[in-house]
């Protein structure tokens, strides 16, 4: 009888384990599940924000240089803080500014053409397929003596 007792405490006893066991399990799945978020960039960041360049100077003295930056994560995603090469480069003001997209060396290089009575915005676009369904943009400006 006595072995009876002792065997039914044994089997209880590990039934519990397996129970907190399980329990434990289950916890550690669905706080794992927590951190499950999109890291998509909600901004961008252009560098440098304001440039000038002398039209009339020889190649690259007539250029600048631009680089994009993913900014605006959200809380707990964690991103590298190095020149994007998947955005597309543009300029408000085609005639007096060409910008490359070209992957190499000239990746984000605007040149000035002409001179510009204002500052010309450039422009770095992170398209949607780049960012988990979310297009986005930064600006800076560029002046051509």
């Amino acid at each position: 009888m006595m072995a009876r007792r002792t065997a039914r405490a044994e089997f209880s006893c590990v039934k519990q384990y397996y129970e907190l066991f399980a329990i434990a399990l289950i916890s550690a799945v669905l706080a794992g599940c927590g951190n499950s978020h999109v890291c998509a960039s909600g901004a961008l960041n252009v560098s440098p924000q304001n440039a000038v360049a002398d039209h009339s100077a020889p190649t690259p003295a007539n250029s600048q240089l631009f680089l994009a930056f993913g900014a605006g994560l959200p809380v707990g995603c964690v991103a590298t803080q190095s020149n994007l090469i998947n955005v597309v480069w543009s300029v408000s003001d085609p005639i007096d500014v060409s910008i490359s997209n070209m992957q190499g060396n000239t990746f984000g290089t605007a040149s000035c053409i002409n001179s510009t009575a204002v500052p010309v915005t450039i422009t770095a676009t992170l398209p949607a397929s780049a960012n988990h369904n979310k297009s986005v943009s930064g600006t800076a400006t560029l002046t051509c003596n």
